[in-house]
């Protein structure tokens, strides 16, 4: 059985998926689909994954109703909505997203920067670079994938600054940011993870000199 949190949060996102259907975002044959889905017994993945899943339908423009949803102020909602901004919007909604990096969920301020990444709207760099200092662990590791996919390459000592990081996330993402952002120079230090007794470690240690074409270093 599900407990109450998992309940509001399905409740949640059924009704973010009913208001796109009432504003004519998506069809009844979409919302019947999703809403079968959405009661499966081994149905288990949070609202935002669960939006994405509404994108996948692709049925009218939906981008200006997600605009809209970025004025509620229930978190996994906001949340939802700047990542399918992030995944179907334009650079020219990176100004709406921007601002939630300064949210106080820390859920969201990952939203935003990983929506902000993926519209490689580079403008906001050094706004998501703030975040490599938060105290919450996944909004460094976050803030780190979203400047390697913009190509920040002048937050490269910032995001290197990742691999002696107490957390496993923050150390990971920011070695396969530093892949990302061409940082050759890095490799050394990005390559000492290869010796960490973490698996996941020393995948993403790999990872990242592949994509700096220094697979040397991983001999």
């Amino acid at each position: 059985m599900f407990d109450r949190a998992e309940i509001q949060d399905r409740l949640r996102c059924l009704g973010t998926v009913a208001l796109l259907w009432k504003k004519g975002g998506l069809e009844d044959s979409d919302v019947a689909a999703f809403a079968e889905a959405a009661t499966r017994a081994d149905w288990r993945l949070p609202p935002r994954e669960m939006i994405d899943i509404v994108l996948k339908h692709r049925v009218a423009p939906l981008a200006p109703l997600f605009v809209d949803l970025l004025k509620a102020k229930d978190a996994p909602i906001l949340g939802g909505a700047l990542a399918a901004l992030g995944t179907i919007g334009t650079k020219d909604h990176a100004r709406l997203i921007a601002p939630f990096l300064a949210h106080p969920q820390p859920a969201v301020q990952q939203a935003a920067a990983d929506a902000l990444g993926r519209l490689k709207a580079a403008e906001y760099s050094a706004e998501v670079a703030a975040q490599l200092k938060s105290r919450d662990p996944m909004t460094r590791a976050v803030a780190a994938v979203a400047l390697g996919t913009m190509k920040a390459t002048g937050y490269v000592s910032d995001v290197a600054a990742l691999l002696d990081d107490r957390e496993l996330a923050p150390r990971n993402l920011g070695a396969l940011a530093l892949g990302d952002l061409g940082a050759k120079d890095r490799a050394d230090a990005i390559a000492t993870l290869l010796k960490s007794r973490d698996i996941s470690s020393r995948w993403s240690a790999a990872a990242s000199l592949a994509r700096l074409g220094a697979v040397e270093k991983a001999r």
